[in-house]
């Protein structure tokens, strides 16, 4: 960096992971303008997630605080409430090096042991399995599974996770997405998360197809363990879709908490209406708000 000569250029830190560590290099540099991913989502009113204005994440806090506070007193750990007060630092001032204070390592997503544990993944549920990924880092923490039933609408990753499992008849994959109710839903491949293009698409980029969506609660009928959510927004319907589930096997619950601007307070009160025991945690992961996850246990 030290050899590119900047005048006026706009320079944005793009990095999930290692934008605070890039901030910190080029420090040194006096480059006159440097944006970290906020600043540069919030100054162009871009989509994140499934929020059409990335603004929503720091408007929200001030249009549903009390949601916000009766959320916070919700967490069961001192650690969880450092998450959520940082992930509120974060919507309102745009800066990302607050994460280095509260993040957990990357590896740990999903699987934080202060919830989860070699019985919990047992019998593992994934909605938003993609080819079959987040499985493979659950067994190589844990090991083998006894079933796991993976949920990947996006029919490249589909087929490479069949691809990848076929020889295990224990792990079934299921080209559907969750929800609390049946449904077909408009879909574009040129939108896939796919985007280093790791799988083989043979699928136009161009057209424009259909997820079939599903209750969990029809499909599952065994032991539910553990039932990680990862699914672009549709958190808490897939959650109102499981819910006979959740009730009788009280499975550990890992739900994406970054993909609407009220998923801090509003996924705390779709698992509560299902089963009120519940205790929550939240643990975070990367340099911006993305990968939040709440843990009920």
């Amino acid at each position: 960096p030290s050899d590119v000569q900047i005048a006026n250029a706009l320079v944005v830190i793009g990095s999930g992971h290692f934008s605070n560590e890039i901030i910190a290099q080029t420090a040194d540099l006096k480059w006159p303008l440097v944006l970290n991913m906020h600043q540069l989502y919030f100054a162009l009113h871009a989509f994140h997630g499934a929020e059409a204005d990335f603004k929503n994440f720091s408007s929200a806090i001030i249009s549903d605080a009390n949601r916000f506070i009766s959320a916070f007193l919700e967490l069961d750990d001192d650690d969880s409430r450092k998450v959520f007060d940082g992930l509120i630092r974060m919507r309102t001032t745009l800066d990302t090096k607050v994460a280095d204070e509260f993040k957990s390592p990357f590896q740990d997503e999903y699987f934080d042991s202060s919830y989860i544990s070699a019985a919990d993944a047992a019998y593992f549920v994934d909605a938003g399995a993609a080819a079959g990924d987040t499985l493979e880092r659950l067994e190589e923490r844990f090991g083998p599974v006894q079933h796991a039933y993976m949920f990947e609408p996006e029919l490249p990753a589909y087929y490479e996770g069949l691809r990848k499992f076929s020889s295990r008849n224990n792990v079934f994959f299921y080209n559907f997405g969750l929800a609390s109710e049946y449904g077909k839903f408009t879909y574009q491949p040129e939108l896939s998360f796919d985007i280093l293009h790791e799988f083989n698409n043979r699928i136009p980029n161009d057209i424009t197809s259909f997820i079939q969506a599903v209750r969990l609660d029809d499909v599952i009928k065994g032991k539910v363990t553990m039932f990680k959510l990862d699914i672009e927004g549709a958190e808490a319907s897939a959650l109102q879709g499981a819910a006979e589930t959740i009730r009788k096997h009280h499975p550990k619950l890992c739900v994406c908490a970054y993909h609407r601007a009220n998923d801090l307070w509003n996924l705390i009160d779709q698992v509560k209406k299902i089963d009120e025991s519940y205790k929550v945690g939240l643990r975070h992961y990367a340099d911006i708000i993305e990968d939040s996850s709440f843990y009920f246990y």
